[in-house]
């Protein structure tokens, strides 16, 4: 790239673009009011992605889209994932026209107008708060966590299982008390583990931007309890009476765009109360430490894969548990369904492997028993029961009418069409779908 050429093109559109450090780092100042906002970029070898640009000067506060560094000072801004977008590597000087606009455009709107910028902040709540989780080592305090944030519900805490395995191994893991994922808990190797602490997962009914620094956690939190309602107020003060040196808040809030998760841990060298104050957080040993949730819940989850909350009560039956009943079990729990029943008398052998979502580990057994297994581990929020019934045997009216849709895929025509007429016949009221695979 010739960067004369972008300085002197953006100069040309009107923009203040310097070089400097031999000519490998662009400076862009422009003016917001009565302040100049200096941005800076380095220079790639290649134009691979969008240009990142830096805010180096001229605004000290918080902005939506702007990282910070760990002194809370801003960094490079966000306009858009770099590596997704595409650009015209012909015409480099075009590429950086454009970023610059879209930079100036963005950056004038936060500056000016504080309500979008906040409401911008709390968009991309999860990416602040992810930055303040940082460690010292390099990684991120992860939690894994499987509350659904309906109700304010006391937690358990466990610690890591050790440094290798997949990460819900060598992570912090929080479980309602009342409700074990049994999926999970065999993941995640839970008897044993060793209890750290004492926890309570309180949703609340807002919450505002992260703060830009650890320094400024103390206070924030206390906001945010304050947000909590009567219960959760109430089962804090709760959590207080209880002497201990780890206490886990895992808080639910809404945003924007959805529904956000967090946690922060108090710790203290020796035993104490659950500070209630920042003059007690002040007064004793407790150091406010930030955690990143990942939460395994339906109500994160599901929206994400484009799922509906809404199907989390219905009841779905799967008759034949072969390539086709196997990938809609799977599909219809990534969905939301909230029941499925798989149900298929025969085993799992290797001549279904190349075509079927088990594997190898899973021959011998009941296919129904597997596939309950293995959505239970991909959606650990589906409540899944195997039968071991053929099409023929569940010609019962009482049985089918306790679903709200029953899915055929036997790939038995015969059966099929008898089973068809029976529910003719009955007149059930619940739609069959059948289904089959053609080569």
């Amino acid at each position: 790239m010739n960067h004369e050429h972008i300085r002197s093109y953006l100069e040309k559109a009107g923009h203040d673009a310097e070089l400097t450090a031999g000519a490998s780092t662009l400076t862009v100042a422009f003016e917001v009011g009565k302040r100049r906002i200096v941005l800076d970029h380095s220079f790639p070898d290649d134009l691979l992605r969008l240009p990142v640009f830096r805010l180096a000067r001229g605004y000290s506060g918080k902005l939506a889209h702007v990282g910070v560094e760990g002194t809370g000072e801003p960094s490079e801004v966000c306009i858009a994932d770099p590596a997704s977008t595409a650009v015209n590597t012909d015409r480099p000087e075009q590429v950086y026209l454009e970023t610059v606009r879209q930079h100036i455009d963005l950056l004038t709107r936060l500056i000016e107008d504080p309500e979008y910028n906040r409401a911008e902040q709390l968009r991309e709540f999860g990416a602040h708060w992810e930055i303040l989780c940082r460690n010292p080592e390099g990684g991120v305090n992860d939690l894994f966590v499987t509350w659904d944030a309906h109700k304010v519900q006391a937690l358990q805490v466990k610690q890591p299982r050790g440094a290798e395995g997949a990460d819900i191994l060598k992570t912090h893991i929080a479980v309602e008390n009342a409700q074990r994922p049994a999926s999970v808990c065999g993941a995640a190797d839970w008897d044993h583990r060793q209890v750290v602490g004492k926890a309570l997962g309180v949703p609340l009914s807002g919450v505002e931007p992260p703060p830009a620094t650890c320094e400024q956690l103390v206070p924030w939190y206390f906001d945010a309890v304050g947000r909590a309602d009567p219960s959760g107020r109430h089962e804090c003060r709760r959590l207080r009476k209880r002497r201990g040196r780890d206490y886990w808040l895992v808080f639910s809030a809404p945003v924007p765009d959805g529904k956000v998760f967090f946690a922060i841990r108090w710790h203290s060298r020796s035993a104490g109360r659950l500070p209630a104050s920042e003059v007690e957080a002040g007064a004793g040993s407790w150091t406010a430490i930030p955690y990143r949730v990942r939460s395994l819940s339906r109500e994160s989850l599901v929206p994400r894969g484009g799922g509906s909350l809404g199907l989390a009560r219905k009841s779905v039956l799967i008759i034949g548990c072969g390539s086709v009943g196997s990938e809609l079990a799977l599909r219809l729990g990534s969905a939301g369904v909230g029941r499925l029943t798989v149900s298929d008398p025969e085993a799992f052998s290797e001549e279904n492997l190349y075509r079927h979502v088990l594997s190898v580990g899973d021959i011998g057994w009941s296919k129904a028993q597997a596939l309950t297994r293995e959505i239970a581990l991909r959606h650990p929020w589906a409540d899944v029961t195997p039968w071991r019934k053929r099409l023929e045997d569940l010609r019962d009216p009482a049985v089918l009418q306790s679903f709200d849709l029953v899915v055929v895929a036997v790939g038995s025509p015969t059966v099929e069409r008898v089973f068809a007429e029976f529910c003719r016949q009955e007149a059930l009221g619940v739609p069959v779908l059948n289904s089959w695979l053609e080569s």
